[in-house]
């Protein structure tokens, strides 16, 4: 099974709701491993030239991971572009198994549990990492 993320941007790392109300699905590879090694380099660039503006960077963000998913699937001349890799949610999926929430200086990462019994998430932090 897929390991699935998603991505909000947050002005202050205690919100429940990121800033413009909107997550980045990823539906595979969601590890912090590798999710950290593709966003973090690019949070820094991003934030050095153009600060923090959450709806800019998200977007761009969004656009930067799927041409290096889309670039992977290049080998097939049948794949005009990636169909599942990622996607744009206004909403926490319960089949998730971490959140990344980023701020103005940090990416933290939450481990992720859904209860279906109470329809609710269970969150803890795991680790904090500064850009």
């Amino acid at each position: 099974m897929s390991t699935r993320c998603q991505i909000g941007f947050y002005d202050n790392p205690e919100e429940e709701t990121p800033v413009n109300d909107v997550f980045i699905y990823r539906h595979s590879d969601g590890y912090p491993e590798g999710v950290i090694t593709e966003i973090k380099p690019f949070l820094e660039f991003f934030k050095k030239k153009r600060g923090w503006h959450p709806a800019y960077c998200s977007a761009r963000l969004l656009q930067y991971l799927c041409n290096g998913y889309d670039k992977e699937l290049k080998d097939n001349p049948n794949d005009f572009t990636g169909v599942i890799g990622y996607g744009i949610d206004n909403v926490i999926h319960g089949d998730i198994e971490y959140l990344y929430k980023i701020t103005p200086d940090s990416i933290i990462i939450e481990e992720v549990r859904y209860d279906y019994t109470l329809d609710e998430h269970n969150m803890e932090i795991i680790k904090t990492i500064d850009y």
